[in-house]
């Protein structure tokens, strides 16, 4: 059975890892030509706070005599890189609307995993840990409906590319 200590640092490597794992989906999109130069740059800003947050997490790890788990985050990775399957088939403004949900969803894991690690912490006692857990949570909600805003404004371009049930191009016009 783990002791507080030991939970703590399980529940830092399983954080490190979706934080890594996040961050590559947003590396992706801060690099894909296909996607508006504006959703670049956020995309850009987010890949930044995601590996922010992953330093910070290596440094509680260290800090409580553990590192983070190299299979794990290589596992998780790969993962992330196979979902890129998913879009075949998707014409360029499904796939970028999909790697949007794909992004919000890996946030929305973060933000559950800091919820969980803050309610550990705080019954353990480590109110210190309780609080950089707080503080993740809350960064990342916002980051959360900052993905959710870009996926508003994306989806409708895919809109574009439909077609009625004849086949000739939709005449749905997008509302950002």
């Amino acid at each position: 059975m783990e002791n507080t200590n030991e939970k703590s640092i399980r529940y830092l490597k399983d954080l490190h890892a979706a934080e890594t794992g996040v961050a590559d989906i947003f590396e992706g999109l801060a690099k894909d030509d296909d996607l508006e130069s504006n959703l670049r740059q956020q995309a850009s800003g987010w890949h930044q706070q995601t590996n922010a947050h992953a330093s910070q997490i290596q440094q509680r790890l260290q800090s409580l005599g553990g590192d983070n788990s190299s299979a794990k985050d290589f596992i998780n990775n790969l993962i992330a890189k196979a979902s890129d399957l998913t879009n075949i088939g998707h014409d360029k403004e499904d796939k970028l609307t999909q790697d949007l949900i794909k992004a919000y969803s890996g946030v929305a894991i973060l933000v559950g995993s800091y919820e969980s690690l803050r309610a550990f912490a705080s019954v353990s006692g480590d109110n210190d840990l309780s609080q950089f857990a707080a503080n993740g949570r809350s960064e990342d909600e916002a980051l959360a409906k900052e993905i959710l805003s870009a996926i508003g404004r994306k989806a409708p371009t895919a809109a574009g590319n439909a077609t009625d049930t004849v086949g000739t191009p939709s005449t749905t016009s997008a509302v950002y």
